[in-house]
């Protein structure tokens, strides 16, 4: 390789100019292989902190692998506290949802007079006193707020004491803590703080375990979601509303808020819905989201893609 004087001659370049071509070749390929990798690394998810009720929580815990996947949303579930302070965390921007089981009150929203809090119902829970087929074909359809006082401290002792046959009571309880439980005291005694601890109930961890010890255990009665309930050999009783009216936990009355053992699932956000959180609401209201809230053993709201049968 020859570099031309200003004269014309040709001349050999000097061994520090050949260096230089040769690292100005080497150099750029380099430059071109960093911006192709970088161009080829997928962006980052985007995270949305949700706080709130651990009940609500199960739902977008079993739709959270899709919304990283198929959406880029990362979400971080704090499941501490309760509807008014994860609401307060929207307010004041530690949090961009809050997962609550009430609606929005005028004193949510004069708290941050700034926020336009939109609310966004993705489901409900509902949970129902379940039996066998034995105790359904006998008579046993319903019971009341005080009957089931007397079931869970251990003071009905026989069926027919409530219009069923003569045969001994044995109750399943859910384990204290679970939102399950939970639900069940707050409507048999009006506030959870004012159910007793009775000494000897046998304990069910899951519906699947009062499912089954209704199913396999002759005049026994439990506490669990509507998922585990068929109509063929587990069957839900009905309880009365506020005027005394006996309702049957249908699927629609469960979603009219009718059924009195139920509690709302609602996702709110500071504002309108935009951007990733947009797509969150969208997404739990969607088939396959409505199915997430099926298999946290909730009542959905909308349609939902099937789930296999428990």
């Amino acid at each position: 390789m020859f570099l031309r004087s200003a004269g014309g001659d040709a001349r050999r370049p000097s061994r520090r100019a050949t260096k230089k071509v040769f690292a100005a070749l080497l150099i750029r390929p380099c430059v071109v292989l960093v911006v192709s990798l970088a161009a080829g690394v997928a962006a980052p998810a985007t995270t949305l902190r949700l706080h709130g009720s651990s009940v609500v929580a199960q739902a977008l815990a079993a739709a959270s692998p899709v919304l990283k996947t198929e959406l880029g949303i990362e979400i971080k579930i704090y499941p501490e506290g309760g509807s008014t302070s994860a609401i307060q965390a929207v307010g004041a921007g530690s949090a961009e949802v809050a997962m609550t089981t009430r609606p929005l009150t005028a004193e949510d929203r004069s708290g941050y007079p700034a926020r336009r809090f939109h609310e966004t119902l993705i489901g409900v829970q509902a949970v129902a006193f379940i039996v066998g087929a034995d105790l359904w074909e006998s008579g046993v359809r319903s019971l009341t707020a005080e009957q089931a006082q007397a079931i869970y401290e251990k003071r009905a002792k026989n069926w027919k004491e409530f219009g069923g046959a003569d045969q001994a009571l044995k109750f399943y309880n859910p384990t204290r803590g679970q939102g399950v439980w939970e639900l069940f005291a707050a409507w048999s005694y009006g506030d959870i703080r004012k159910t007793p601890l009775p000494k000897g109930l046998e304990l069910v961890s899951s519906g699947r375990d009062a499912r089954n010890s209704v199913q396999f255990s002759g005049g026994s009665v439990s506490v669990a979601s509507m998922r585990w309930v068929d109509r063929k050999t587990i069957f839900a009783l009905s309880v009365p509303d506020a005027s005394g009216a006996l309702v049957e936990p249908t699927t629609e009355h469960i979603r009219a808020l009718r059924y009195p053992i139920t509690r709302p699932l609602y996702l709110v956000v500071g504002d309108r819905p935009v951007g990733p959180a947009k797509k969150l609401i969208d997404f739990m209201l969607s088939p396959r989201g409505q199915q997430a809230v099926m298999k946290a053993e909730h009542v959905p709201i909308g349609e939902a893609e099937p789930v296999a049968a428990p």
